[in-house]
């Protein structure tokens, strides 16, 4: 079995399964990938603007280990919402 789109970090730890090949990069890859390109830029000092959604935190969170692990540093963090005028309305 191939995983194409999941990019769980928990799927190649903790769940990981002996019968899956993994393609997708995981949450904690791509945060790595951000934070050596921002690192290589010289811009060492990040704002951090984080949806609400589950998914968003958990990107935030990879972020933050990061931003540590590269020697930036998160200056400040913000919290995007969008306002109910604007926003897509559900469709179940």
């Amino acid at each position: 079995m191939f995983n194409a789109g999941s990019i769980d970090d928990r799927l190649r730890d903790e769940d990981c399964r002996a019968n899956v090949i993994h393609t997708a990069p995981t949450r904690s890859m791509l945060a790595d990938g951000l934070a050596q390109y921002l690192v290589w830029k010289q811009w060492k000092r990040w704002l951090l603007v984080a949806g609400l959604h589950d998914d968003d935190k958990l990107f935030a969170e990879a972020l933050r280990r990061s931003a540590a692990r590269f020697g930036a540093k998160i200056v400040q963090e913000r919290v995007f919402e969008i306002p109910a005028a604007h926003a897509a309305p559900i469709v179940a």
